[in-house]
């Protein structure tokens, strides 16, 4: 990639401040200046990369958020405790910090890449060494859930009745029957072998 799709830099004063585009982009800096040169340009010690997570609003119970990190997610169940957003981000920020599960990018275990802290209903990550690639996505696991179901129904729905509502009929009555009063309507409607539905019960 260029250069500055992967960092940029700021001036304040006689500091510059280079910053990662993308949270946990691996890269070293050096600086040096021409030989004979009596003034200095070193190069600071790098700062932790880190990202905040916003927890709004109180969840039911039984809910689940799920902080994703590269392909490892780390999923906390909402329980009667949770009663502010401050609560349920501690929560999730201990669950996060006592997850030993590997990350697929680095093959080590998450809690010896990244560190969690709350303040109210924000959860700060930060990379426990500069430069750690990571990328992180927050969700709730009911509404993602709700969502691919729906998916899964379109696409169903187009390819067995795109014009009807027979298989929405279906999905509220699994035991509707054809005109005949003995087949199926399932069966009717897809052509699957009577047999087949031995595999939903």
């Amino acid at each position: 990639m260029p250069l500055n799709q992967v960092v940029s830099a700021s001036a304040s004063g006689s500091v510059i401040t280079i910053t990662a585009r993308i949270f946990g982009a691996d890269f070293s800096l050096s600086c040096s200046v021409s030989a004979g040169a009596s003034e200095a340009y070193a190069a600071g010690p790098p700062i932790l990369a880190s990202q905040t997570a916003i927890v709004a609003g109180v969840f039911a119970p039984n809910n689940v958020l799920v902080t994703s990190f590269n392909n490892l997610d780390v999923q906390y169940v909402v329980t009667a405790a949770d009663t502010t957003p401050a609560v349920l981000a501690g929560h999730v920020a201990a669950a996060i910090n006592a997850t030993t599960a590997i990350d697929s990018v680095s093959n080590l275990p998450l809690n010896s890449l990244v560190k969690a802290t709350s303040a109210g209903g924000v959860i700060t990550i930060v990379t426990i060494s500069p430069g750690g690639a990571l990328a992180i996505d927050c969700s709730v696991a009911s509404l993602r859930g709700v969502l691919r179901d729906v998916l899964n129904f379109a696409r169903m729905k187009a390819a067995i009745s795109p014009n009807d509502e027979q298989l929405l009929d279906i999905v509220e009555d699994p035991n509707l029957l054809s005109a005949d009063g003995v087949t199926p309507q399932i069966i009717k409607l897809t052509g699957w072998a009577l047999s087949s539905l031995d595999s939903f019960r």
